[in-house]
This record gives C-alpha cells, sequence and structure tokens, in this order.
C-alpha cells in the first residue's frame, strides 16, 4: 500500500511538473499536421528555433527532415554539422568582426565546442588548446562565409521550406522574397521555395 501511494505520488508530481512544458508546445500541433498533409515526403524545412522543440518535433511527427544538423547527432558528417553552425551563426545575425567577441562569451564558447566536437574541439571542452586551433579556424572560415550570398549557401543542400516567425535577420528576411508563403498558423509562417 505504500508503495501504491508513493507511485500515486511520483505520478501527480510529474503530471504537474510537466504539463506547463507540454501545454506550450501544443501550439505546434497545427504546424505539423499541416506539413504532413500539404508537403511531400522527406522535404527539408529550415527553422529559426535551432536547438528547440519546433527543429526536433519536424523529425519527429512529420515526414520531413531539417536543414540545420544539431549537433546532438552522432552520425552527421562533421563538415555538415561544420556548416549548419556557419549558417545558424548568419541567421542570428552576426556580422562581419563580431564573430570573435561572440565566441568570447562562456556560454557560447561552449555552443561552438559542441559544434565543432568532430574536429576534436570538445575534447576537453572550450579551455582545451585544439578547441583554440579549431577556433581561430572558425572565425576566419565564417568571415569567408559572409563574404558569399546567403542564398548561395542555402542552396548548397536541399531546402523546400522555411519556418519563421519573424525573427530572421535582415538578410534573411531578403532571402524570404525566393520563397513564397503558403501557410501563417498564428505567429508562426510557412514558406516554399519557388
Amino acid at each position: 500500500p505504500i508503495s501504491l501511494l508513493f507511485g500515486i505520488y511520483v505520478q501527480a508530481s510529474t503530471y504537474k511538473l510537466s504539463y506547463p512544458f507540454y501545454k506550450e508546445n501544443q501550439k505546434y500541433a497545427d504546424i505539423f499536421s499541416w506539413l504532413n498533409r500539404n508537403v511531400p515526403k522527406d522535404c527539408v524545412i529550415l527553422t529559426e528555433d535551432y536547438g528547440g522543440f519546433l527543429n526536433r518535433g519536424i523529425l519527429a511527427f512529420t515526414h520531413c527532415n531539417n536543414y540545420l544538423a544539431s549537433p546532438a547527432g552522432s552520425l552527421v558528417p562533421f563538415d555538415r554539422l561544420y556548416y549548419s553552425y556557419l549558417v545558424s551563426l548568419r541567421l542570428k545575425g552576426i556580422k562581419s568582426g563580431e564573430i570573435a567577441d561572440y565566441l568570447k562569451e562562456k556560454k557560447r564558447g561552449e555552443e561552438a565546442a559542441i559544434y565543432l566536437y568532430g574536429d576534436e574541439g570538445l575534447s576537453h571542452g572550450a579551455s582545451s588548446p585544439s578547441f583554440a586551433a579549431s577556433k581561430n579556424k572558425l572565425i576566419s572560415d565564417y568571415e569567408e562565409f559572409l563574404k558569399n550570398g546567403l542564398k548561395s549557401e542555402l542552396m548548397r543542400y536541399k531546402l523546400d521550406y522555411i519556418i519563421t516567425t519573424g525573427g530572421f535577420s535582415d538578410e534573411m528576411k531578403n532571402l524570404l522574397e525566393g520563397f513564397g508563403l503558403v501557410y501563417s498558423p498564428g505567429d508562426y509562417k510557412i514558406y516554399k521555395f519557388k
């Protein structure tokens, strides 16, 4: 009887603690349903929600793929992971000359170390000598990456749709001119490449 009561208590506590998270994520149900009904299988979607629930949910609840590779994916080739990090930095609006300062913040250095793991960047964390070399290369590569047009960079890999709340950089807003708005659930907008 005591273990049954304890089990009920644990379940009720877990429900109470988890409820806000699941309630918040219900806002994506309309997006996932629409994608499943209206887009071809294996389409590729770019979101501004790089590591968030929308990005992960696309893989879990639809038949679509994410454009940006997650650093949590151990089977992702390093080149694609590295490229995804460059794109994510660009979509965040990091401009030329700002990348070094951006990476100086501890949180941002750790973020870069996660993406650079395949290049031995995370072997001893953001303070390792191998990460310092990788970080210097990243800064140089990012400056080169910025010289190319965003649209041509994004077209390096298959891209069918973009989902945004309008939080993209000005450069991304200009890119959206090459996409047509196909659905607008709530604050979200889904664009299809023309």
